[in-house]
């Protein structure tokens, strides 16, 4: 973006939690307006088929803004910077997600970043005029807990997942309508498939529903910053080092728990959902390639995994959490003396010292008593031994 570009005729607030891209495309239609001369008077350059990145032009503008363009947008929209940041993924940053700054580039590897696409609640499109919100892009989003239902993972017409790609710049944004090419010629509505994604049809859930209650968990801790329930308490940690250890657990719950063990653990309508996989969809390749180890693409899936992890660190004595997992890891493994106390570090990176402490509490039976002694599994905290110093002379 180069230079201060001219104010808005019309100026329009975002709504709270919205995304960048939702509201470019609000105001693009409040001002009768294609989205790309939106874009262009704005000051975003139009991304060409090779050579973006040399010009510092990311996939998407809902991930970082650089400061000067925040303040052009700013200047145009009457908007102050922070509430522009706020609309962008590097509100989530350090706490949600990591995101590469220098390249705007969200990494998928690590706390189920999400680089591309959003799920969605269709009641909340539909109470909105189509607005979308930036929460929804996490891989730590999966239900709405206004409405009670689970976030839809794509259009049900096309079978895509929205908001992979930026919009097309050449229309009026039709909002809350999906805009992916249309899977079939003739059907297209304004560029895009065309579907109505308000009618979408996601899981009914009950109040106090297991979903609800463990997205309310995950979005109370993100929110703040820091993880202080349940195991957290004494040993308060960032919210990214917890999502890291929920991440971690909930990715062995979808990769080697069996599906009796995962049934029984969970709400008949959820286990159904989880199960349940049309061969068609455009998720099913995805939902079983290395479950867990990125954003499960399933918003079922996602649940499944957080809530089983939450059995774990809901519980305040980490001795009776590791009584938990130790159940957990009894059912994935044939015999438990096979688990080492450092077989952990395969989980993942980022782990919390908590999440350690459970683990080794989790094995203590299993061990030698002379392990039980030099990882301290009868105190309160079990931890490794320090191993700094050991073998330098005074």
């Amino acid at each position: 973006m180069t230079g201060a570009p001219r104010t808005l005729p019309i100026r329009l607030d975002p709504l709270p939690g919205e995304a960048l891209d939702s509201w470019l495309e609000a105001l693009a239609q409040r001002l009768d307006t294609p989205l790309g001369d939106v874009r262009s008077h704005l000051g975003f350059p139009v991304r060409d088929r090779s050579g973006n990145h040399l010009r510092d032009v990311p996939s998407d503008w809902t991930i970082a803004l650089r400061e000067h363009e925040t303040s052009a947008i700013a200047h145009a929209s009457g908007l102050s910077p922070a509430v522009i940041t706020a609309m962008t993924l590097a509100h989530y940053d350090q706490r949600a997600l990591r995101i590469d700054l220098a390249r705007r580039h969200v990494d998928r590897r690590v706390l189920w970043g999400r680089g591309r696409g959003s799920r969605f609640c269709p009641d909340c499109l539909a109470g909105s005029g189509g607005r979308w919100q930036l929460a929804w892009r996490l891989g730590w989003a999966f239900a709405c807990p206004r409405h009670r239902r689970l976030l839809a993972d794509c259009c049900p017409n096309c079978g895509r997942v929205q908001r992979e790609r930026p919009r097309s710049g050449r229309v009026i944004p039709q909002l809350g309508i999906c805009g992916n090419p249309p899977s079939q010629p003739g059907k297209a509505i304004s560029g895009g498939c065309g579907f109505d994604l308000t009618a979408t049809r996601t899981l009914r859930l009950p109040a106090g529903h297991p979903v609800l209650t463990a997205q309310d968990r995950l979005l109370e801790t993100i929110e703040s910053g820091t993880a202080a329930f349940g195991a957290y308490t004494a040993s308060p940690q960032p919210a990214c080092d917890a999502l890291a250890d929920i991440r971690a657990l909930g990715g062995r719950v979808l990769t080697d728990l069996p599906a009796g063990v995962i049934t029984k653990l969970l709400p008949p309508d959820l286990a159904d959902e989880h199960f349940t996989l049309d061969p068609d969809s455009r998720l099913a390749s995805r939902a079983v390639e290395r479950p867990g180890f990125m954003a499960p693409p399933r918003a079922a899936s996602a649940a499944v995994a957080v809530i089983i992890a939450l059995r774990v660190f809901e519980h305040r004595d980490l001795h009776q959490a590791g009584e938990v997992m130790r159940g957990l890891l009894e059912a994935m493994r044939e015999e438990l003396w096979q688990i080492s106390p450092t077989s952990i570090d395969s989980w993942g990176r980022g782990l919390s010292s908590v999440l350690n402490a459970v683990h080794l509490a989790a094995l203590a039976p299993s061990v030698r008593p002379s392990d039980q002694l030099r990882f301290r599994t009868v105190t309160t905290m079990p931890s490794r031994p320090n191993l700094t110093g050991v073998g330098v002379r005074p």
